[in-house]
Formats: C-alpha cells, structure tokens, sequence
C-alpha cells in the first residue's frame, strides 16, 4: 500500500512539475524569446495610405503605438516607414519585403502569412491574412435635411481606390444629376454649391464639424471599404512571434482607445469619439465591402457599373452583388 501511494504521489509531483514548466514555457515565449543571446528584435512595418485619413497621420499613429508597445516588450523594436502607394512595388522589389505591412485597398499585393483566427477580419478560403486596425466612413453630407431616396444634385469625393458611388447606389440612393471628383475638389465644390450633397467620407466630417457650420451628417450602412488593414510578411520565428504580438496589441483597447487623435474608428468599436458622427459611424457594420485584394481593373469595372445604375441600368447593381462580391482571392497569396 505505501509503495502505492508513493508511486501516485511521485506521478502527481510529475504532473506539476510538467504543468508548471508548460506555464513557464508559455511565459518564456511571451516575455524572454528576445534573450538568446542578449540579441534584440527588429521588426519593420511600411505603411501606405490609399484613401483619405481624418486628421493627422496614421503612419504616426503606428509609431506612437509601436512605442508603447516597445514598453511592454522590452528588447523589441519596430521601425514604421510611411511609403507612398506609387511607389510601394518598387520599394518591394529594391529593398524586400517588411516583416509588417498596413494598407487598404491596393489591388495585387501578394505573398502575405496565414495569421491564427481571432478578431481578424480579412478572410480569404478558410485563413486570416490580416486585421483592420482602423476605418473610416462614407457619409451624405447636406445644407439642409434630405428627404426620399432621390436626391438632386450629388458630389462623390472618389479616391483612387474607393467606390462611393457603389456606397450610394447599395443604400438605395438615386441622383437626378452628379459630379465624381478627387477628395478635395468634392470638398471644395460642395463648399462654394448651394444646394448639392456632398458624398464624402470621415475627412469631410473632420474639416466641416471643426467649422461648426451646421451641416448634417448621414453615415452609410450598407457598403464600405475604407478599412486599413495590417498584415504579416515575415515568416523567421522569432520576428514572426512578435509581429503577431504587436498586431494583437494594435487591435486591443490598448491599441484602439486613442484613434480619434487621427479621427479614424475602430473595426472593433471601442475607440472613443470627440465627434458626434463618427461615434455612430464607428458602431456600424457594414454589410458589403470588396476584398483590399482586388485587382484595380476590377475597381474601375466596379465604378462603371455603379455609375450605370445611376444612369438608370438597375440591373448593373445585381451583377455586382452576384459576382463581385464573391471573388477567391487564394490565387494572390
């Protein structure tokens, strides 16, 4: 009997000797990975912006977050370059790929590391390819309230790589005549028009809201693709860890809490506001938008129809929604 009770006693003394050295491993990952050999970890993030922010820069925002980061992680650091789109192929060509990328829509980007699923948000076949850090919005913005579903005279403030028309056309809208300029042309002309709606995005409500002019704000629901994501390049075991880490931290209240020093919104709705609108915005979930991995043709191809619709070709609305928004993208990573 008693060598029984030894005998459990020494298997139970092996079970916490093991579950302890697990929980201490699990430790030694999060914390001490960077202590072999006193070695530092670098990590590089490139961030590209391809539609207009709120305020400020988001590349700073990374950086400021990044910083807090290092805090918490000592041993760890990330170096944040803001890289114009235009010139970002040629940047991975010349210099490599960064072990961190952010970025919205911006076409045939490829290459990206498979993340755990979580609160990632950026599904392509049965993997997670990246988290939306931070969104804007599309708005309706008029001198006056808006009534029905037609409206007169619209301005769509259209980036490079963004559909507001498409925004306009999934929310049921009609226009009996429009204008599609750049963001700030839109800007300006619906400033100097007396009776146009402007269709713009969280910029228009950043500048107009800081005038305190009185106009009124209608965020949109149905569509949206004014997402900045971030997404993993590097696959070494050790960067790779703490990229994961960094991307975790990005998305946590931690990481989210001070967007409207931007005035950008959370994915996740846990940012707080200074501004009416976005608060509502921020809470919406959108139920379109096109996968950032779209090829630009597809944009442009997307802008057609959307404007076809307007034109009065009902049918152009249907076959995006049949086909567009059911792209396999597996072929781009």
């Amino acid at each position: 009997m008693q060598k029984i009770k030894a005998a459990i006693s020494i298997i139970l003394l092996i079970f916490v000797i093991c579950f302890s050295f697990s929980e201490g491993t699990k430790y030694f990952a999060d914390k001490k990975l960077i202590e072999s050999g006193g070695e530092k970890v670098f990590l590089t993030l490139w961030h590209t912006d391809t539609f207009e922010g709120g305020k400020g820069s988001r590349a700073d925002y990374l950086l400021s977050t990044a910083a807090a980061f290092e805090k918490e992680y000592k041993g760890v650091l990330i170096a944040v370059k803001s890289v114009e789109y235009s010139f970002l192929e040629e940047n991975l060509k010349i210099n490599g790929k960064p072990d961190l990328i952010s970025y919205g829509n911006m076409g045939g980007i490829s290459g990206l590391v498979g993340l755990n699923a979580g609160q990632n948000s950026l599904l392509v076949g049965d993997k997670y390819y990246g988290d939306v850090w931070c969104k804007g919005g599309y708005f309706l913005i008029s001198k006056k309230e808006i009534e029905g579903k037609t409206i007169k005279n619209v301005i769509f403030s259209k980036g490079k790589y963004t559909e507001p028309v498409l925004a306009f056309a999934l929310e049921g809208f009609l226009a009996d005549s429009f204008k599609i300029l750049p963001p700030i042309d839109a800007y300006r002309e619906f400033i100097l028009s007396k009776d146009a709606v402007l269709l713009g995005t969280q910029r228009d409500v950043y500048r107009l809201t800081s005038k305190n002019d009185g106009y009124y704000y209608y965020p949109l629901k149905s569509y949206n693709d004014l997402y900045q994501y971030i997404s993993l390049f590097t696959t070494e075991k050790v960067k790779s860890f703490y990229a994961k880490k960094f991307i975790e931290f990005l998305v946590s209240e931690k990481g989210q809490k001070k967007l409207k020093k931007v005035a950008m919104m959370s994915y996740y709705n846990i940012a707080e506001q200074d501004i009416e609108y976005l608060t509502v915005s921020q809470a919406i979930k959108s139920r379109y938008t096109l996968s950032p991995f779209t090829d630009t043709n597809l944009l442009d191809a997307v802008n057609e129809l959307s404007v076809s619709y307007l034109k009065g070709e009902t049918e152009a609305l249907k076959k995006i929604k049949t086909s567009l928004f059911n792209l396999d993208y597996n072929d781009r990573m």
